[in-house]
């Protein structure tokens, strides 16, 4: 599942996973701060791809974990700008950098 608030994001994605017959995958246009709430499932992977300005992007992980949407042992990643740094988080696992590209991985252990 993908939530974008962007719909030509979500009419994108829609149309991709339908051209590549990936029924298990699909997006809804939504908040993310406020459709997490309403999740009731677990992932092994959460991929967590926000702006680069976004204002809150720093609350992501706390939102994303507290919300208990990660099996146990499952991974957390965002992309990030450079600026914004997840390294004192409690979950923090490791930090990747592509060029301009940040990938912070957190992983849930209970």
């Amino acid at each position: 599942m993908a939530i974008d608030i962007n719909i030509q994001c979500v009419n994108f994605i829609n149309k991709t996973a339908r051209a590549f017959e990936l029924n298990n995958i699909s997006a809804i246009k939504g908040d993310v701060f406020k459709f997490i709430h309403r999740l009731n499932d677990e992932y092994d992977i959460v991929f967590a791809d926000p702006p680069y300005h976004l204002e809150r992007i720093s609350e992501l992980p706390d939102l994303i974990l507290s919300n208990h949407l990660l099996h146990k042992n499952g991974l957390l990643i965002i992309e990030h700008p450079k600026e914004v740094q997840f390294k004192d988080h409690i979950n923090f696992q490791f930090m990747k950098t592509y060029g301009n590209v940040n990938f912070t991985f957190f992983q849930l252990n209970r």
